[in-house]
Order: C-alpha cells, then structure tokens, then sequence
C-alpha cells in the first residue's frame, strides 16, 4: 500500500466498475500510518472510496471479523459474505487486477513477508510463484537449522513447511523462521477445568471448551453444528 498505492485504487476502481457496490471501503489498520497516508494521497480527494482506519487487533483482519466490524453485519455460519450483500478483497488482488486489466500481465508474482530470528535481511520481497522456498530464504541468510521449523503463514495460524523445496504460491504471504528465542516446543496439555476463559477470549464467541468435548469424544457432529 505504501508503494503501489496509485495500482491499488486502479484495481479498485476496476472492481467497482465490474460489481457496482453500493458503497467501497478500504481498510487499514491503525499501526500503519504510511499506508493510510499513501492510500488517501493516491485518491487525491476523490469521495467514491471510503477509507477507514480500523483497530490493530487479531483478528480483525480476518474477513468475516473485518466485515462485521465495518457494517455491523454478520456471515452465517456456513456461508459466504456474498450471501449478505458484502465482497471482500484483500489489496494484493486489487492490484493484481490493475496489473491485469491494464498492464496485460498475469499474476506471475506476489509480495511475500520473510521474517523470524533466522533471517538476517527481514522484509518484504516480490518473489516469482513457482521459486522453491529454501531459494527465498537463503537470498536473505536464511541458515538452515533442522531443530527450528519454518512456518507459511504468520504465527498464529501459520503451518510448519515439511520440505522447504515447495514453491511460494499464490496463498503464500509470509515466510516465519523462528530460532530458539522465538520457538519453544508446545508446554503438555493440561485438563479442561471449564474456567470459561477460552469463550471468553474467543473473537467468533464460540465455545472452545464445548468443542473440545466433543472433539475428545468423537461427536463430530455435534461438533460440527456448533461451528
């Protein structure tokens, strides 16, 4: 957003163009004051997109959880936004689309976020899809270590790469590589006590110690229907 603002309201406009939303509402978080500041520079006054600065906490920038805190609305369970009126893109596929639509050129690329204690040169690369994963990493100083995993995706829902030999693809946004200050082996799984604390922090108010239940007896289900 910080670089490619101008692309990106193309992109935008382009969907509005092809959709004919109501209303167009760029979000961003709070914490990133150089990408609200370069999305308003790129709108240069123009009113027919809506940017609104939103709280930086997880997982607001989930989309289900991003829409119900722009509009009020909810996603059914089960369902699409689609369903209730709402399309959502992140600003990678507006761009791509403006890429698209005006440069005649394929998505061949993506921004790709490398960082953890093992990457000496952190930040974030444009890497060609198809580029095996341990190429990326080792053009920052990546140095393989067998004891310490390297994770696709952030840290709360990122998943351990078997084999770093697997190409970045388009889902591909991060690249985590943790060392021993960051990574610590998962502490035993105590009893459910049923304090309520888990309900309490869940940001979709599900019932993770329900699900749990339901989970350790096989009841998938039940298990299912809360979801």
């Amino acid at each position: 957003m910080r670089e490619r603002a101008d692309e990106i309201i193309e992109g935008v406009r382009i969907l509005r163009y092809i959709l004919r939303p109501e209303k167009v509402v760029i979000a961003i978080e709070d914490n990133k004051p150089k990408a609200i500041e370069a999305i308003n520079a790129a709108l240069h006054g123009a009113n027919d997109i809506d940017v609104r600065v939103i709280p930086t906490k997880y997982p607001s920038g989930a989309a289900k959880q991003l829409i119900y805190l722009l509009t009020g609305m909810e996603v059914p369970s089960g369902a699409r936004s689609s369903s209730i009126g709402v399309l959502m893109h992140n600003v990678g596929t507006a761009f791509a689309i403006k890429r698209a639509v005006i440069n005649d050129e394929p998505l061949i690329e993506r921004i790709v976020t490398l960082t953890g204690d093992k990457i000496q040169e952190k930040g974030n690369y444009l890497i060609r899809l198809g580029t095996p994963i341990y190429h990326a990493l080792t053009y920052t100083g990546y140095q393989f270590d067998e004891r310490f995993p390297v994770f696709a995706g952030g840290p709360m829902m990122g998943l351990e790469l078997p084999n770093l030999n697997a190409p970045i693809t388009k889902i591909v946004n991060c690249l985590l590589a943790p060392d021993h200050f960051e990574y610590t082996e998962p502490e035993p799984e105590q009893a459910c006590i049923r304090c309520s604390s888990c309900s309490d922090a869940c940001p979709v108010n599900l019932m993770p110690q329900q699900l749990y239940w339901f989970a350790r007896s096989e009841d998938h289900k039940n298990r299912k229907n809360m979801l």
